[in-house]
């Protein structure tokens, strides 16, 4: 039954998972995601931001294998400049609407989840610095 489901909604919203996964973690993940329409344009949008920087960083690939002037590598370097600062854009309007999915990364590729994990970045460390901020804050201790 779970597995229908998990079909139901992989057709219809499109999110590509591997079936084989532990069943109930990744049927609430979709359900996450389906429900969740911030989670799902930020998807959308990453994706097509991966898909325009694999192709810009083949365009610089060919410009340095071409031994192309200053000038134009300069120009095409601007590009993933401006380029990234949209990713920014786009990563500050998703910490807008949901700011869970952002931090936990689950946009990212296994090996980088993997090896975020590995140099220690929990997501969860986070919300301990906002909790101790905000008790430890001089207004905090001003208002009681």
């Amino acid at each position: 039954m779970v597995l229908i489901a998990k079909t139901v909604i992989l057709i219809s919203t499109g999110v590509d998972l591997d079936l084989q996964d532990d069943e109930s973690h990744g049927f609430v993940l979709i359900m996450y995601k389906f429900f969740n329409s911030g989670a799902l344009a930020f998807d959308a949008e990453h994706s097509r931001w991966l898909e325009e920087k694999n192709k810009q960083m083949n365009e610089l690939r060919s410009a340095l294998n071409a031994h192309a002037g200053d000038s134009e590598l300069r120009i095409i370097v601007d590009g993933v400049m401006a380029h990234y600062e949209e990713l920014f854009r786009i990563k500050s309007n998703a910490a807008k609407n949901d700011v869970f999915h952002l931090l936990s990364g689950m946009w990212k590729t296994p090996a980088e989840r993997c090896f975020l994990w590995l140099g220690g970045f929990r997501s969860s460390e986070l919300l301990k610095v906002r909790s101790n901020f905000t008790l430890s804050s001089p207004i905090a201790s001003v208002s009681t």
